[in-house]
């Protein structure tokens, strides 16, 4: 009844909360799959080049360490993806440029609601330099570039956005607008992302080893 209501409603975990909607999160390691993407869809990288991951990246007179301590060596994309080697999208980020990471991130549907029709959807952010001048009337910093491209820092998303993202790169940039249905009759499509088919499929390709790979970080997950 009404105390029991109450009883939910002071509950400091929320349960009652949708999460999958209403919550933001920093999207981690799966944001560094729209670096890869943006990094290739540019030229700005090649899925042959590597990076060597001795456990830290230095920028000035600040280290940004890499979540395996004792480093990943060299690593391509694929193998970066996998191992989620932080080193290797430091350094993808500060290529790309927070711009071109907040352009690609954006077109994947971050930033935003998706539109269903349920209360409380929350939009996250996506950062760049214009958002930060606008929000914090501050520059940016190459530093908070780096924490941006593994999904840390200022970005944020719901669940409900990420779940879409990777739909969307997993089957051809197909960006479909969530709606709760009493039957299947409709196509739903937002929008398809402008990436070229032979972006995505190596980035599918790469996060196939997340799993597949003894070294995967979801090796565990695997079926």
């Amino acid at each position: 009844g009404q105390e029991m209501w109450q009883r939910l409603q002071k509950d400091p975990l929320h349960p009652i909360q949708n999460r999958a909607i209403s919550a933001l999160y920093p999207p981690a390691s799966t944001f560094k799959m729209i670096v890869a993407l943006a990094g290739l869809e540019d030229g700005i990288i090649s899925h042959k080049d590597t990076v060597i991951c001795g456990g830290a990246m230095a920028l000035g007179s600040h280290v940004f360490h890499c979540w395996q301590k004792h480093g990943h060596g060299t690593v391509n994309l694929t193998a970066a993806l996998a191992a989620s080697c932080d080193v290797y999208f430091y350094e993808t980020g500060r290529k790309v440029g927070i711009d071109k990471i907040a352009e690609y991130a954006s077109a994947l549907g971050l930033g935003k609601p998706t539109g269903i029709e349920m209360d409380g959807e929350k939009s996250g952010i996506v950062p760049s330099t214009s958002w930060k001048l606008r929000a914090l009337k501050q520059q940016w910093f190459m530093g908070e570039t780096l924490n941006t491209a593994i999904g840390q820092g200022y970005v944020s998303a719901t669940p409900h956005q990420m779940a879409r993202l990777i739909a969307a790169a997993a089957n051809g940039g197909k960006l479909y607008k969530p709606h709760i249905l009493k039957d299947s009759e409709h196509d739903y499509l937002d929008k398809v992302v402008e990436i070229k088919p032979d972006t995505l499929n190596l980035v599918k390709s790469a996060l196939v080893g997340v799993v597949s790979e003894n070294g995967g970080t979801g090796h565990a997950a695997r079926s």
